[in-house]
């Protein structure tokens, strides 16, 4: 009888102390992680605001725990140094990946000066003279065939080449940068400053509506992301309403992690999954 009590006090004694180690644990872990997302919020939202400061426009930072991935296009790589300085340079990075893309400028030759054509005219004329009088008959037949089903050609895709005239606009002002706070589906000021041209287009262009598609990566739950990919649509519509557009001409639409574009097995291609994307239509 001694023994049995001995060993059901041990019980009492050693079952409370595994729960409290238990419950200590996970409240650690939970701390731990609270404050990990907690700075990667905070780094994310600094190091944009660093850029906008320095009047760096094209480029967006997103963070990795402490490690800073850095995408966009500049015009050199004397710049995409420059820029990974600037974010080098921010309290509590601690690795700047710089993904940046170097687009050297275009050079537009200049054209022949016209002035100088008209003295090679009247050779041709001079030329065209021994033409006989019946070639100059037959060209008016052929020319109204050829002229008549050009233009009904013509006439058929008009519609969806010009929506597609207005999606490539919007692409290019690199809808990359429309990006959120981890977590979350607030808009970073970098986000907000492109969804700026993007009114600025819709307004010039009232003809089209808009469907508006939240994409994620795939870390964390599949529900989740699905329900995040929703409320960050949401918040792209709400500022464009908010901006002027028509609550009828946008549509928002959340895909979660369903429709990649990169490989979410990588730091570059999960901050690249991370998207919205426009898909326009001209109004019934």
């Amino acid at each position: 009888m001694t023994d049995q009590r001995t060993s059901s006090c041990t019980l009492c004694l050693i079952i409370p102390l595994i729960l409290g180690v238990a419950g200590l644990a996970a409240l650690y872990w939970y701390t731990k992680d609270s404050k990990t997302e907690a700075i990667q919020n905070k780094l994310s939202f600094n190091s944009n605001e660093l850029l906008k400061e320095k009047q760096v426009g094209g480029v967006v930072v997103n963070m990795d725990g402490r490690d800073a991935i850095v995408t966009g296009t500049v015009v050199s790589q004397q710049r995409s140094n420059e820029i990974e300085e600037i974010i080098s340079s921010l309290h509590g990075i601690r690795v700047v990946d710089n993904q940046l893309e170097v687009v050297e400028p275009q050079v537009v030759e200049a054209k022949p000066d016209p002035i100088s054509e008209p003295e090679t005219e009247p050779k041709n004329k001079t030329e065209s003279k021994p033409v006989p009088d019946t070639a100059l008959v037959a060209e008016p037949q052929v020319e109204p065939e050829i002229e008549i089903p050009e233009t009904e050609i013509a006439e058929t895709p008009v519609v969806q080449s010009e929506a597609n005239v207005i999606e490539d606009l919007l692409q290019t002002l690199d809808l990359s940068g429309i990006t959120f706070l981890f977590g979350s589906n607030e808009i970073t000021p970098e986000g907000k400053q492109i969804l700026d041209d993007v009114v600025n287009v819709l307004t010039e262009h009232s003809e089209f509506d808009v469907a508006i598609e939240g994409h994620t990566d795939s870390v964390g739950n599949e529900k989740l992301n699905l329900q995040l990919s929703q409320l960050r649509a949401d918040s792209v519509l709400n500022y464009l309403t908010n901006s002027g557009i028509q609550a009828e001409r946008l549509r928002a639409e959340g895909y979660g992690e369903t429709l990649p574009i990169y490989d979410n097995d990588t730091a570059q291609g999960r901050a690249l999954n991370r998207r919205i994307e426009f898909n326009v239509s001209r109004q019934q």
